[in-house]
């Protein structure tokens, strides 16, 4: 069984399924629109094995004329046009316009060169430069198009070098896209016959099995996307969650190296040349600036924020000035800390203490005492319940509540966290303050405004002292990838653009 689907400017336009034994398959070419259409051939298993493009054109382009309402016109004489605009049929169509103004004398006409239409449907799905793109648009030029997608067009997957064996490399190239992993008991050992359940929203996907005598399981014959996130559940004997754990295998990835730093270009160049380039760069630079004549739009406040499901927050929905949302975590890599999120985020978080540390008397080590919002000290609520209410400083050292909070942000992980609001400002901090007065006797004497509260949401709503949901894991692979080549053109075409320098473009006026 092969698979054919073929889409046109990124929507799937036809899918079929068929025999490998037919010799040819049938596509009605009025299910694309006009433009370029991509075919691939897919294997039993999903795989690509071959893609085709071809350029579809049902001839339907508008018919447009312009005409003045008089032969001649004086200087700065006002000009009027008459605009018809009609179907491949002759039927007026219905449209809005838009007009660029130019002159004559400096541009000349060039029906072959580049322009909005072939743009759209020619050049912005090819690879390399395209002479003369107008041409294949004018005209009968069925078989001059063919010959351009067969080229500039080019797709191919090179089987032999994606599954040559014995490969000297230390990281191979998978054969199959699967989700595998150990069930496990409290002590770390196996379960033998456990039930295991795989669900996927993205792909579709509910698939179960049971561990083998060493407690492994695999699931196989899943369909490889991008940003694939799997939820696994794994019940013991009894078919119950207590005392199991599920070990993911995951990937090992290989470790790039930064490339060496470039010299910058202006290393020992001519101080006239120099002088002359950033005089270039300046004026380009107004140019891009200028915004023209018109009316300035009216100031549009967006009020709404955004909310953590499941979240306990003291001002309830959307009280919070930052959020990190489950969408943005699930990005992460699984096994990314929340200290690292939190670092990532937002560079105003850091470990490092500032003014809220403590210096050892007679020596020159320091102590940090706790997390820094900026100058303020930050304080972690987890589902509704305060770290600091599960410690009691005794002074300054190892047992600082910096070192209380630390082993808890290293332990949980993108994969346990749904979200995370960042309480800074009074107007929401203030609650929180309130909320958790009596937790010790600091917040009598530290006031409001130098605390900030973190709360942050967990999967198993079950404060800092359960990460995740017995007998379940959460599970982000990298996307199957296959080897794809595309069209290369085997001589240098010279830029054309002027990046630098005078503006001398003619068209001025645009009108709407």
């Amino acid at each position: 069984m092969l698979y054919l689907i073929a889409h046109a400017r990124g929507v799937v336009c036809y899918a079929q399924s068929f025999n490998a034994a037919n010799k040819s398959v049938i596509v009605a070419k009025k299910l694309f629109p006009t433009g370029i259409a991509r075919f691939s051939l897919l294997s039993d298993a999903y795989l690509p094995l071959n893609e085709r493009v071809a350029f579809i054109n049902h001839h339907d382009a508008l018919n447009i004329s312009v005409k003045p309402d008089k032969l001649s016109y004086g200087t700065r004489d006002s000009v009027a046009l008459h605009i018809e605009v009609k179907d491949k049929n002759g039927d007026p169509v219905n449209a809005n316009f838009s007009l660029a103004v130019t002159d004559a004398g400096q541009v000349k006409k060039d029906s072959f060169g580049g322009n909005i239409l072939n743009n759209l449907l020619l050049t912005s799905d090819l690879k390399g430069n395209i002479e003369e793109p107008g041409f294949y648009l004018t005209g009968d030029k069925d078989a001059e198009l063919d010959n351009l997608m067969l080229t500039q067009g080019w797709v191919g997957y090179d089987w032999k070098e994606a599954f040559k064996p014995n490969l000297p490399f230390t990281f191979k190239a998978e054969k199959e896209f699967s989700v595998s992993g150990t069930v496990v008991n409290a002590f770390g050992k196996p379960i033998q016959k456990s039930n295991v359940l795989l669900i996927s929203n993205r792909p579709i996907a509910f698939k179960d099995t049971i561990t083998d005598s060493e407690g492994r399981f695999v699931f196989k014959d899943i369909f490889p996307v991008d940003t694939a996130i799997f939820k696994l559940q794994a019940r013991n004997k009894n078919n119950k969650e207590f005392n199991v754990g599920i070990n993911m295998d995951e990937a090992t990835l290989p470790v790039f190296s930064p490339a060496p730093p470039i010299d910058p270009w202006y290393l020992n160049i001519d101080s006239s040349v120099l002088r002359n380039t950033q005089s270039k760069l300046a004026e380009a630079k107004a140019i891009s600036s200028f915004r023209g004549d018109g009316n300035v739009l009216k100031e549009v406040n967006i009020n709404s924020k955004r909310i953590v499901k499941g979240s306990r927050n003291v001002n309830g929905p959307g009280g919070s000035d930052f959020v990190i949302s489950e969408e943005e975590i699930d990005k992460k890599p699984v096994k990314t800390t929340l200290e690292q999120l939190l670092v990532e985020k937002f560079p105003g978080f850091t470990p490092l203490g500032g003014m809220w540390s403590y210096r050892i008397p007679g020596g020159s080590k320091t102590v940090r005492l706790s997390y820094v919002w900026k100058l303020k000290k930050v304080r972690f609520i987890f589902d509704g319940i305060p770290i600091d209410r599960f410690f009691t400083p005794t002074g300054p050292g190892s047992d600082s509540r910096y070192h209380n909070i630390k082993p808890i942000l290293d332990y949980f992980t993108a994969e346990d966290i749904v979200g995370i609001e960042v309480m800074e400002n009074t107007k929401y901090s203030g609650s929180y303050h309130t909320e958790y007065a009596g937790m010790d006797a600091e917040y009598m004497q530290i006031p409001p405004d130098c605390y900030v509260y973190i709360e942050v949401t967990t999967r198993a709503k079950q404060g800092p002292f359960m990460k995740v949901t017995p007998g379940t894991a959460l599970y982000k692979p990298m996307a199957f990838s296959i080897a794809k080549q595309f069209y290369s053109p085997r001589y240098t075409v010279s830029n054309k653009t002027t990046v630098l320098g005078t503006d001398l473009r003619s068209g001025n006026q645009t009108y709407y």
